[in-house]
């Protein structure tokens, strides 16, 4: 007869009770992954001290290098409607950001690039800069990915010609989304 071999590997621990979220495994690990998200916005946009109100969506594709530096798409479209300068108008951006993101003790953000918008006629190039935070955070099934309630602040400011007029249209939004980073 063959003596039985104790087994060296352990049970798995137990699952939570109903209604508990999954605790996160003891050592979290840090490396390239998805990042996505997609976030409600409000605010104005300025044009030679006119202010406009404007809402829209924005949608963020792309991947987290690490905990700290993501890099990522940011689409977006946003309308709006007012009064320039005694004119009662409606107005529509649209465009596209690529974006450098740095997240600070998994719950600050700051990130900065570039892109290009069409803002009703005109379209042209644009500096992009966001920062927010994210109050509401929880790990994946992976136990690194992050996922939570994104809030922001989001500023663009672009640079348009128009009938050979150089024109610098800014863009400041509240944000509130979803993000996985």
């Amino acid at each position: 007869m063959v003596p039985a071999v104790a087994s060296a590997q352990t049970a798995p621990p137990p699952p939570p009770p109903p209604g508990q979220p999954t605790p996160p495994p003891p050592e979290r690990h840090d490396g390239v992954r998805f990042r996505g998200g997609i976030a409600a916005v409000g605010g104005a946009e300025f044009l030679d001290n006119f202010g406009i109100g404007m809402g829209g969506l924005e949608g963020r594709l792309g991947v987290q290098l690490n905990n700290l530096i993501g890099i990522y798409a940011q689409p977006y479209l946003a309308f709006g409607a007012g009064n320039i300068g005694g004119v009662s108008g409606a107005t529509g951006t649209a465009g596209v950001s690529a974006l450098v993101d740095f997240t600070f003790a998994n719950r600050v953000f700051v990130g900065v690039g570039g892109g290009a918008g069409i803002l009703n006629n005109p379209a042209g190039p644009e500096l992009h800069i966001r920062a927010g935070a994210y109050p509401l955070m929880g790990y994946g099934e992976n136990g690194y990915t992050r996922k939570g309630l994104m809030v922001g602040l989001e500023s663009r400011v672009f640079f348009l010609s128009q009938g050979g007029t150089g024109l610098t249209v800014m863009q400041l939004f509240g944000t509130i989304g979803y993000e996985a980073f």
